[in-house]
């Protein structure tokens, strides 16, 4: 019984002492695999931080091309508004202008009208003092 009991303790000490082994390597086996799965994740991460990183550069650089772009629009904006505003105003000039060669040329209408209406009284003064002339002349020396 006492062999038997021994054997049992030795066969007991044996089975704890594989116990203990299996246990600690799937210990170990259970903080490797958590060691690689934070690596993994942490690598995931970095390459995750590395790519917004780089879409936050992009995202600059197209921010600062486009307040560029703006700025070169608004410069060319006021070149052109200037230019509309220069437009404007020798357009009114070209009005004013305008209008006064109108009235001018009324004036010189009026002018003409009159001249032409006179030359018909000439004309008409002229022939009825022909008319009187030529009929006392004929008269006369009758």
């Amino acid at each position: 019984a006492k062999a038997l009991k021994e054997a049992r303790e030795a066969s007991l000490a044996e089975l704890r002492r594989q116990h203990d082994e299996g246990r600690a390597a799937a210990a170990a086996d259970a903080e490797r695999e958590l060691a690689a799965a934070i690596s993994h994740q942490e690598s995931g991460f970095e390459v995750e931080r590395a790519g917004l990183e780089e879409r936050a550069h992009a995202a600059e650089e197209e921010l600062a091309a486009a307040r560029e772009a703006a700025a070169e629009a608004k410069a060319e904006c006021e070149v052109r508004q200037r230019t509309l505003d220069r437009m404007a105003n020798e357009l009114q000039e070209r009005r004013a202008l305008g209008r006064a060669l109108a009235l001018e040329a009324d004036r010189a209408h009026s002018r003409k009208l009159k001249a032409e209406a006179e030359a018909r009284e000439l004309r008409r003064q002229k022939a009825s003092l022909e008319r009187v002339l030529g009929g006392a002349e004929g008269a006369g020396p009758q």
